[in-house]
C-alpha cells in the first residue's frame, strides 16, 4: 500500500481529491497579486489558518478574478485528513521528499513549521498541509507559501530572493545580507525615513526586467534591537516565550508606504560599523553575487541551477554598493533615501 502511495502521481491524485472536497464545502477564498500573476488561496478546516497565513499577503489582496496559481491550505484533520506515508529516510536535504521531485511535481517538509508543501506544475496547484495552526511558528507566518512561490517561478524570469527592497522616487534597491548583517534594521531605518518598502526578508524580482515585487508585509527584528526603533512598538506583534525576533506589521504601521513593485536600480550590501555617518562604496558585482546567491539557494529547496542563473543575471544587471552603516537609524534611512534618488 505504501509503495502505491509513494508513486508521486498517485499521491498527488489523493491531494487533488481532498482539494475537490474542500471546493465543495464552505471555505475562505482569497486572491493575491503575486508578481505579475494572480494567486487564489483556499483556506479550509480551522478558520484561524487564514489569519495565521494570510495576513502577510493582505497588502496584495485582489477582488476575485481568474487565477494563474491555486493554493489549497488546510489543517490535516478530519474531514480533510490525508495519510502522509513518509518515513524518516524519505526526508532529504532542505526537506525535499525522496522520489517526489521531478519534471512535474515538487514536495518538501518544512521542519521548523512541521508542514508539508506540494506543487503540481502541470495543474498550477500548490498544497499546504499543517496539523494545527498552533504549530505554525512566527517566522512561517511572516513568509507563508514561499516554497510554492519559489517552485512556481521556474516557468518565468521571476526569482524569489532572500533579500529586502526599498524605494524612493520610483527607484528600488535590493538589500542583501546574511542573518546579523543589518538587513532588517536597514529596511526599518529606510521606512522611518519615509522610503517606500517592498519587503524585508523575501522579495520577488524579475531577473530580466530588473523589477522588484513586494511579497510579504512583515519585517522581523531582534528583540534586543527594538529599543533602537521605539516608534515601531505599536505595530509589533505579541512576542511569545523563546521567540528570538519580533514580527513588525508593515501593512499596519506603514500603510501606504508598502508598495507593490518598482524598477531596480542598484544592489546594496549593508555592513555594521562604529561610524556615526553612513557612506557608500561601489564594489564589484561579484561581491553582490556572493552576498545574495548562497543565502537564497540555502533558504529555498530545489531549482538550484535555475536560482543560481537568475541571481547571476540579476546581479550582473545592477551596480553593487557596500553601505557602511552609521549608528543612528534615522540617519541611515535618510542617507539611503538621498543616495537612491541619485541613481
Amino acid at each position: 500500500m505504501r509503495e502505491e502511495v509513494l508513486v508521486p502521481i498517485n499521491f498527488f491524485e489523493q491531494l487533488n481529491q481532498v482539494a475537490t472536497q474542500i471546493s465543495e464545502v464552505s471555505s475562505i477564498n482569497q486572491y493575491f497579486s503575486i508578481g505579475s500573476e494572480t494567486a487564489k488561496v483556499i483556506f479550509a478546516g480551522d478558520p484561524s489558518l487564514e489569519n495565521c497565513l494570510g495576513s502577510a499577503l493582505s497588502h496584495l489582496q485582489l477582488p476575485p478574478k481568474k487565477e494563474d496559481l491555486t493554493i489549497y491550505c488546510w489543517s490535516n484533520q478530519a474531514p480533510f485528513h490525508i495519510n502522509l506515508p513518509f518515513l524518516k529516510e524519505d526526508y532529504q536535504e532542505q526537506g525535499l521528499l525522496k522520489g517526489f521531485n521531478n519534471d512535474r511535481f515538487y514536495a518538501a517538509f518544512q521542519h521548523g513549521a512541521a508542514s508539508f508543501v506540494f506543487y503540481d506544475r502541470q495543474r498550477s496547484i500548490g498544497y499546504y498541509l499543517i496539523n494545527t495552526p498552533e504549530q505554525i511558528p512566527y517566522w512561517e507566518q511572516s513568509f507563508p507559501f514561499k516554497n510554492i512561490f519559489h517552485w512556481r517561478s521556474e516557468v518565468s524570469s521571476l526569482q524569489l530572493l532572500h533579500a529586502a527592497s526599498v524605494a524612493a522616487n520610483a527607484k528600488a534597491v535590493l538589500i542583501s545580507g546574511n542573518s546579523g548583517s543589518g538587513k532588517s534594521s536597514t529596511t526599518l531605518s529606510c521606512a522611518l525615513a519615509g522610503m517606500d518598502i517592498l519587503g524585508d526578508d523575501y522579495v520577488l524580482a524579475d531577473s530580466e526586467k530588473l523589477r522588484a515585487y513586494s511579497l510579504y508585509g512583515y519585517a522581523k527584528i531582534n528583540l534586543d534591537n527594538r529599543k533602537r526603533f521605539p516608534s515601531i512598538n505599536s505595530f509589533v506583534a505579541p512576542v511569545s516565550k523563546n521567540q528570538e525576533k519580533a514580527l513588525v506589521s508593515l501593512n499596519t504601521g506603514l500603510k501606504g508606504k508598502l508598495i507593490s513593485n518598482s524598477p531596480l536600480k542598484a544592489h546594496l550590501v549593508p555592513v555594521i560599523t562604529n561610524s556615526t555617518v553612513t557612506t557608500f562604496e561601489l564594489i564589484g558585482k561579484e561581491h553582490g553575487m556572493r552576498n545574495l546567491t548562497p543565502s537564497t539557494m540555502f533558504q529555498l529547496p530545489g531549482l538550484q541551477k535555475e536560482t543560481f542563473q537568475k541571481c547571476s543575471l540579476l546581479t550582473k544587471g545592477l551596480p553593487t554598493y557596500k553601505v557602511h552603516l552609521g549608528s543612528d537609524p534615522l540617519e541611515v534611512g535618510q542617507a539611503i533615501a538621498a543616495f537612491v534618488t541619485t541613481l
